[in-house]
């Protein structure tokens, strides 16, 4: 997978620092109508702040500094209420791609799962596209070949009768949007659009 991207900055060290030291999250918090949710609080940001920047660290997909924040507090709230003790460096959690990570390492034994990254997910979704294009093109028939990736329920195995390669097909382009969407990463988006069109068939 090839992404280049100038301009993005790197992931502020400790979440808590940007309520005492960023003008833009100081003036979220500082609003009495500030919410509480993560859906609320993803509308709230975007109207009060026109722009955006993108944050990244090594072997991690960018994401917009907006979402980053509001996961980051998200994440931080739900450690709090069960307990938990809560470090300055609580990373997002994006729930699709958590999930993949999961899966991925649940079912497939590609990679061992503290090794699983962000792009480690977007490759196995290109690759499992190349797996069903590839048997489109030369089976005209929906065998459960055990080596191409079939939609099981709410995941993906190899082999299996239960949907189509064009439905598992669907299935993943859409979790790939998902994932960009969920961290506010625009051009990962468009960039994940044209390159299934590659698979389309």
């Amino acid at each position: 997978m090839s992404l280049d991207y100038e301009g993005i900055q790197r992931i502020p060290e400790n979440w808590l620092d940007t309520c005492y030291n960023d003008p833009v999250v100081m003036s979220w918090i500082g609003d009495v109508d500030f919410p509480e949710s993560l859906h609320e609080m993803l509308i709230f940001v975007q109207k009060s702040t026109q722009n955006d920047r993108m944050i990244a660290n090594n072997n991690s997909l960018p994401q917009s500094f907006k979402h980053w924040w509001c996961h980051v507090r998200t994440e931080r709230k739900r450690r709090q209420s069960r307990g938990e003790t809560v470090e300055d460096n609580v990373p997002p959690l994006y729930p699709t791609i958590q999930r993949w990570k999961n899966i991925i390492h649940q079912y497939h034994n590609i990679i061992n799962d503290q090794d699983i990254t962000d792009t480690d997910v977007i490759t196995v979704f290109i690759t499992w596209m190349g797996q069903l294009y590839t048997d489109i093109v030369l089976f005209d028939n929906e065998h459960g070949r055990k080596t191409i990736p079939r939609l099981d329920g709410e995941i993906i195995s190899l082999g299996g009768e239960r949907t189509t390669r064009r439905e598992t097909m669907k299935h993943i382009k859409k979790q790939g949007v998902k994932i960009f969407e969920e961290r506010g990463f625009i051009e990962g988006k468009q960039y994940w659009n044209l390159l299934c069109t590659k698979y389309t068939i």
